[in-house]
């Protein structure tokens, strides 16, 4: 799966975030944001909710889901300074 996905890289997953690379940590880069000019600590909750909602629908996560894997995000700004990580337990799905 990370070589197909590694395949694809860099792809826009919306307006503001390209994903670089997948490894056993996916680099998410958001195109729009300097760490300096914005609160880390609510982007991060607003991310985490948003992957969450949908984690539990999008069908080709279906494969994390039913293995009840860990899946971990690390988020840098536009200048690849690191923002937060984000992991998702198969509690939360």
């Amino acid at each position: 799966m990370v070589t197909k996905y590694n395949t694809a890289c860099p792809v826009m997953i919306s307006n503001d975030i390209c994903m670089e690379s997948v490894n056993q940590l996916p680099i998410l880069l958001l195109v729009r944001v300097l760490k300096k000019s914005i609160d880390v600590t609510a982007l991060k909750k607003s991310v985490q909710k948003e992957i969450l909602d949908a984690s539990k629908a999008n069908p080709s996560l279906e494969a994390f889901r039913s293995n009840e894997s860990t899946v971990v995000y690390h988020y840098m700004d536009s200048n690849q300074e690191n923002l937060f990580i984000v992991a998702l337990t198969p509690e939360m799905y």
